[in-house]
């Protein structure tokens, strides 16, 4: 437990020192945050290599002169504007008022409903899992045979595997729907295919793909 600790505390000291995450460019533009906009746009293309053609200057020249025909980026601008100059008030108004698109329409409301109990689920599994899988890992050990010290040796490469898991995942992002299938049912077949572990072998293979 201590070593899991120590990993954990090191990971979360790795995420403020090297890796820079930015906020959103779309969300600071509609916060009235012009330059950080421009300074997060900057810094995602100077870690892709490429070059921004977007200058401070074309910033400053955006104007909220809009078509007539292009009238769906009225209220967007609108709400832009009330961001730079409305109070904590008008501001805190402005953010419900947002949450009616939610529920504007039948379809709107069962894809929200729908996305809620997908997320709450998906939020249950992982707390669900990561409290129980290490007692769950020990028990099946202890059944096998295994030293604790040998149980959570295969913990450890079962969880190495997750790290070309993740480089496969980035992979065919462009077919997650088709991924998130697929992957759902093997990780189903999975479980069920643990039940019948009868050697430290399958017991480290079958957990390392999952």
């Amino acid at each position: 437990m201590f070593t899991l600790g120590g990993i954990t505390i090191t990971v979360l000291i790795l995420r403020f020192i090297i890796f820079e995450f930015q906020e959103s460019p779309t969300f600071l533009l509609y916060r009235g945050k012009d330059r950080q906009a421009f300074e997060s746009l900057q810094y995602i293309a100077r870690y892709n290599k490429r070059k921004c053609h977007l200058t401070s200057e074309a910033f400053a020249s955006l104007t909220d002169e809009i078509p007539p025909a292009d009238s769906e980026s009225r209220p967007l601008l609108a709400s832009r504007e009330l961001q730079t100059q409305a109070t904590f008030l008008e501001k805190a108004k402005l953010e419900l008022q947002r949450y009616k698109a939610l529920f504007s329409s039948f379809d709107m409301v069962r894809l929200v409903v729908l996305v809620y109990i997908i997320y709450g689920f998906d939020f249950w599994a992982f707390n669900i899992a990561g409290s129980f899988l290490p007692i769950i890992l020990q028990r099946k050990g202890t059944k096998l045979g295994l030293s604790l010290k040998e149980t959570y040796r295969s913990y450890i490469y079962i969880y190495i595997l997750g790290i070309p898991g993740v480089l496969a995942g980035s992979l065919i992002y462009g077919r997650r729907r088709v991924a998130l299938v697929v992957s759902s049912v093997l990780f189903g077949a999975c479980l069920f295919a643990f039940t019948a572990v009868s050697s430290q072998t399958s017991y480290v293979s079958i957990s390392a793909l999952v």
